[in-house]
Order: structure tokens, then sequence, then C-alpha cells
């Protein structure tokens, strides 16, 4: 397998280039630890290593990791088609999805619910289906924040989904107690396209950027 490594300049001693399948569990690890508490951290590494496999495997995906020092400390992943993706991703992995997520249903049933509502809904889920692209996930190992790798990371994953031929480009993250996280989509040419709340009441800030 050819894996494509981004010709960009990014901090001394790391690479960008494709996530491949032996990064999947570096990747839900990554996850957890920089998500404690969120709704997929809650689902637990099983649940998110079909995640990150699908970003993998998928033919609407994108999907990068920064590495340091030989190892994963970074991910970055989306899709630059919404709808088709998540029509793929259902049918391609709904059972592996439900059977990882089984443990965390018994534990809490009403997470079935919500499950459903996130993944079978998405590619309408309060979206403008004409932004074609979405950021689903970004994040850097703790152990490695601090060295610019987010910035890169999101440059290099801007650079594929342009590449990709996709020409905008949206994004989720929470309102509330993230103003580093917020101003960071900001500093880096996204715009405020407006809040939203959520069922379970958190309150969303949604972010586009033209490519």
């Amino acid at each position: 397998m050819k894996v494509r490594i981004e010709n960009l300049h990014h901090p001394p001693g790391s690479q960008i280039r494709d996530m491949l399948p032996d990064d999947v569990t570096a990747a839900a690890e990554i996850h957890l630890r920089s998500f404690p508490g969120f709704f997929l951290s809650f689902l637990g590494p099983s649940f998110l290593k079909e995640f990150y496999r699908n970003m993998v495997d998928s033919p609407f995906g994108v999907a990068i990791v920064v590495c340091c020092q030989n190892e994963v400390a970074g991910l970055a992943c989306g899709s630059y088609k919404i709808s088709a993706f998540y029509r793929d991703f259902i049918k391609t992995r709904w059972l592996n999805l439900s059977l990882a997520a089984l443990p965390s249903v018994v534990k809490k049933p009403s997470t079935a619910v919500r499950l459903m509502r996130a993944i079978i809904t998405r590619p309408g889920f309060d979206k403008d289906i004409s932004i074609p692209g979405e950021l689903s996930s970004i994040a850097v190992d703790p152990e490695w924040e601090g060295r610019g790798l987010g910035r890169a990371l999101l440059t290099a994953f801007l650079q594929r989904m342009k590449s990709s031929g996709c020409t905008e480009m949206t994004l989720d993250t929470d309102r509330d107690n993230n103003e580093r996280v917020n101003a960071f989509y900001l500093r880096n040419g996204f715009t405020l396209a407006g809040t939203d709340r959520t069922p379970e009441g958190r309150w969303m800030n949604r972010y586009i950027i033209k490519l």
C-alpha cells in the first residue's frame, strides 16, 4: 500500500501521512485521552476503533495522522461527501458498530437512542447538505500538545479536502467552556455559521470554511 505523505511545512521531527489500519488503535486511544467524558468516548475503545477504521476504509473519508518519534501523536478525519459517507457508514459498519456499542447500551439504555440519532440521521441532522465536507474529529495526544501539531494537522486536512474536490467544509464544537478550541478555528480561517442546542441540552457552534 502506498502511503501519501503531506508535502507541507510542519513542526520539526513530525510527519503527516495517511491514517493506516494499523493506526486505528492509537487513534482510538488518543481520542479517549483527548475527549474524556464525551459521548463517543463513553461508547468505548471498540466503538472508536470501528469509527476510525471506517474513516480509513470509506471511499468518501479523509483520515490523516501526525507522527512524532515514530508514534502517532494526533489525527484528523472527516468526509468530503457527507451524505454519501454516512450512507456507506450505515451500510457497511452498522452491525459492527452496534456490537461494539452494546456494552455501553446495556450500561445506559438511552445511549441507543442517541446513537441512532447521531448516525442514522446524521446526513440531515441539523445540517446544510449544500455544504459537502465535514471535519468529524481532530485531536492531538495531550502529551504532544503545544508543538503546533494541531495547526499542521488542520492545514493538511484542509488541503486534502480541497484536492478531493471539496469546496466548503463544516464542523461542530462545543460553545461553552471551550474557548481555546473555538479560538483555534477562528484563527485558522473558519467562520461561525450558527449555534444550536442538541436534545441533550448541549450548545454547539457550527463553523464553515470555503476551500
